[in-house]
């Protein structure tokens, strides 16, 4: 497509909205597949995003249920098994800069290493910090 037929679109589709309902009908038509298909949202707005900051764009996301099953239903740091309590709940764990997802974290550990901004200087230090109180 041309850059004049994109913009010959895109004046089109503005015009089309501004039609009585249309705008209304179009978000909630937008919300619901957005809540039926969140992994397909969510690597969407990753490759936006990675776009908009000048990243290399994220591989295809696995989904959660893919990395449950590779990791047979437990954790990646603490191996303990994913259940439905507080904190035991599987989460998608992913790298803030460039989207990248790396593991399903229980939401313990989760919340540990974003506490711990998710570097391993840090979490070294922690580590080194708990050891000599132990």
């Amino acid at each position: 497509m041309t850059e004049d037929e994109k913009q010959k679109k895109a004046a089109y589709h503005q015009e089309y909205m501004k039609r009585p309902g249309k705008a209304e009908k179009a978000r909630a038509r937008n919300k619901e597949w957005r809540q039926n298909n969140r992994d397909s949202y969510r690597q969407h707005m990753a490759l936006s995003d990675a776009k908009r900051r000048g990243h290399t764009p994220p591989a295809p996301f696995p989904t959660l249920s893919q990395l449950i099953a590779e990791q047979h239903n437990r954790c990646r740091i603490c191996q303990r098994e994913f259940g439905s309590g507080k904190g035991t709940q599987p989460n998608r764990d992913h790298d803030h800069v460039t989207g990248r997802v790396r593991a399903a974290l229980c939401g313990r550990c989760n919340v540990g290493i974003g506490y711990l901004q998710d570097s391993p200087d840090l979490l070294l230090e922690a580590a080194a910090y708990l050891q000599e109180f132990h």
